[in-house]
């Protein structure tokens, strides 16, 4: 069966310390780069690889960091392609927009960018140095400013609608709650991990692949395939479905000192 996922980081299979970060920069001799891919793909695990074991056929389009409306416009463009789909539902306060005069590659994904909420915003506005990524960002923050924060009722009604119409053209969708207040949620995964590894995050570097631990990306791949096959249309979040107890092994994998991204990849995947 082929199946298209929509979403934001959680649906996204994108490794911080993956293939196409590796290849980027030119860190590694040939020798050595293959030997770290290698270890990498021996030890990173996400919940697709579950339902790509169970013969099914993943197609993502999904992306970190982009909202509701990003996997909307993917899926009103793909979901035809798809014999079912999965959509994960992303905070619904993040707001993204289709940027291809400005993009920085040539994939539809190259095209987007976005963020979530008036913080975010303000950070970036007081980071990026880039006159056209200035704009952007104050773009953003006078929106959080003046507009939603006026109007937040508007905004998360778009969303609602969105969702709906997925619902009301695609019944066999399984929806799955990725952050939302008013749900158990994958987010809640997320943080209750880090609370029972007990980890200061200004101290480490998060290198969790699609933001969980390997065991539960696998458990998590479980529950979703048993949700699917039984179709499902609302995920249901469950803590006691994961585990929550890490090795220091595990814990150095996930979490390591706050170093490089180079010297952190060296250390774990080099020998």
């Amino acid at each position: 069966m082929k199946i298209g996922v929509f979403g934001d980081s959680f649906a996204h299979k994108c490794d911080l310390i993956g293939p196409d970060y590796i290849e980027k920069y030119n860190w590694f001799t040939e020798e050595l780069k293959d030997r770290i891919l290698e270890n990498i793909s021996k030890d990173r695990y996400f919940w697709h690889d579950y339902l790509q074991e169970k013969g099914h056929e993943v197609i993502e389009y999904s992306l970190g960091g982009t909202d509701i409306y990003y996997s909307y416009y993917q899926w009103c463009h793909n979901h035809h392609n798809c014999d079912r789909c999965i959509f994960v539902v992303t905070c619904p306060y993040r707001y993204s927009i289709r940027d291809k005069k400005n993009a920085t590659g040539h994939h539809e994904r190259d095209y987007w960018v976005g963020v979530t909420g008036y913080d975010q915003a303000k950070q970036n506005m007081d980071t990026v140095r880039n006159l056209k990524e200035k704009r952007l960002a104050n773009a953003f923050l006078m929106y959080y400013r003046e507009i939603f924060d006026r109007d937040t009722h508007r905004h998360l009604t778009f969303n609602k609608l969105m969702l709906e119409d997925v619902k009301r053209q695609r019944p066999d969708t399984l929806f799955i709650p990725a952050i939302t207040d008013e749900k158990p949620c994958l987010a809640n995964i997320y943080t209750e991990e880090m609370k029972k590894a007990k980890i200061n995050p200004d101290k480490i570097l998060d290198m969790r692949l699609g933001h969980l631990t390997r065991q539960n990306q696998y458990l998590l791949g479980k529950q979703v395939h048993k949700a699917f096959e039984n179709r499902v249309q609302e995920f249901i979040v469950n803590l006691e479905d994961y585990d929550f107890n890490f090795s220091e092994e595990i814990i150095k994998k996930n979490w390591p000192r706050k170093k490089t991204i180079k010297q952190t990849i060296l250390e774990l995947y080099g020998n």
